[in-house]
């Protein structure tokens, strides 16, 4: 879906433009290992945010079914969660959030204790 956009993917994180988790709530642990591979995002995303690079990261799956509230408060930096039901809006989402990011720069980057 994403590669229909011109999308490609990166060899390594810090080179993704766009970073979406995927998710599963059956996995043992899940909804755990999703805040931390968004933590390792987030730095990712701010340490980009520093060289002027935008990144868009996205969570789709039922684990934004169970834990939409939960990733609001912990990851406020999450650009879009899309549940399982809303996979269909994932180029759209991705694609609205990539423009909103160019034409206010930064917006959606926070830094730690901004409080925002």
């Amino acid at each position: 879906m994403l590669e229909e956009m011109g999308l490609k993917k990166a060899a390594v994180l810090k080179d993704a433009d766009v970073v979406v988790f995927n998710t599963c709530h059956i996995r043992e642990k899940a909804a755990e290992k999703v805040f931390s591979d968004l933590g390792r995002a987030y730095l990712v995303k701010l340490e980009r945010a520093a060289e002027g690079r935008d990144t868009i990261i996205g969570v789709t799956g039922c684990v934004v079914q169970a834990e939409d509230k939960e990733i609001l408060k912990r990851a406020p930096y999450v650009d879009f969660a899309l549940g399982p039901l809303r996979y269909f809006r994932l180029r759209w989402k991705a694609f609205f959030v990539k423009e909103r990011e160019e034409k206010e720069p930064g917006r959606n980057v926070r830094t730690p204790g901004s409080g925002i």
